[in-house]
């Protein structure tokens, strides 16, 4: 699939990967703050933003989309940088073409299968009800994005998680509101985006000597303490950084620290 992007400065090739629910417009304020170094590639990956719509929504496909691009571009040794479902993506496509990229940088998320969590806060449970908000709102009966919000609300209590959704509302020609977000193929690919992977199986196939960060939040669920000695064997060459009072978002909660822990890693400042 021929992904949508906006590209930004000049130099060796930075491409930011997304996550569920986002798209690359999300990523501005990180790609202006790198793009002074780097040719910062902003992909809208499929199914989300003005990427087209497909059925399938595999690790597969997305990583594929990733290839294409890079081949399609005449990308050579970019460095990749994934949050959460993006995170998955760079991961599998570091799995099916190990010598491509130079360097990973993966934002809180983990390989593990979030689909056997089991917790007060079930990640699994978090995301089909926002999945299951989307398609239950009547979004023909709305006039404004005000009253969206209102309908988001009877399902999800969270003000920021429900701002966030507002940006993938687009309107139609006749006026009429409609989700960017191929909602039913996230829908119907939700144990696949959740899955993890099988690190025994895998590990051996990722080019050992490639340079990886991972940047979790602080305050997030997504990449506990448990998790780390699996990053570690499926990434030898690992570095981890927390980031203090951050959730999930980190990009968008600490974006000074954020940018700052990127850079260090990147050689742009000691």
């Amino acid at each position: 699939m021929k992904l949508f992007s906006k590209v930004l400065g000049e130099g060796q090739d930075l491409i930011i990967l997304h996550g569920l629910y986002g798209a690359g417009d999300n990523w501005l304020t990180v790609a202006r703050q790198l793009s002074d170094n780097f040719k910062v590639h902003l992909i809208d990956q499929r199914n989300h933003g003005s990427s087209a719509h497909a059925k399938d929504h595999s690790y597969l496909a997305l990583a594929g989309d990733l290839k294409e691009y890079i081949e399609d571009n005449n990308i050579k040794s970019p460095i990749l940088l994934g949050h959460s479902m993006g995170g998955k993506t760079v991961m599998w496509f570091s799995i099916f073409n190990p010598e491509v990229a130079s360097k990973l940088i993966i934002v809180d998320i983990s390989p593990v299968n979030y689909s056997q969590i089991s917790t007060p806060s079930s990640l699994i449970e978090q995301h089909l009800n926002i999945v299951n908000a989307m398609r239950l709102v009547d979004l023909t009966v709305c006039k404004t994005r005000n009253d969206i919000d209102g309908e988001l609300a009877a399902y999800i209590r969270s003000d920021k998680i429900r701002q966030f959704l507002l940006k993938s509302i687009d309107r139609e020609k006749d006026g009429a509101f409609k989700w960017k977000l191929n909602v039913n193929a996230i829908s119907n690919y939700l144990p696949e985006i959740m899955k993890g992977i099988d690190i025994e199986k895998y590990a051996s196939q990722i080019n050992p000597q490639i340079p990886v960060l991972f940047i979790r939040g602080e305050l997030s669920d997504y990449v506990p303490d448990e998790d780390l000695d699996k990053i570690n064997k499926l990434y030898p060459q690992v570095e981890i950084e927390t980031i203090l009072g951050s959730g999930h978002w980190i990009h968008a909660e600490k974006p000074e620290a954020f940018i700052l822990v990127v850079k260090r890693f990147l050689g742009l400042i000691e």
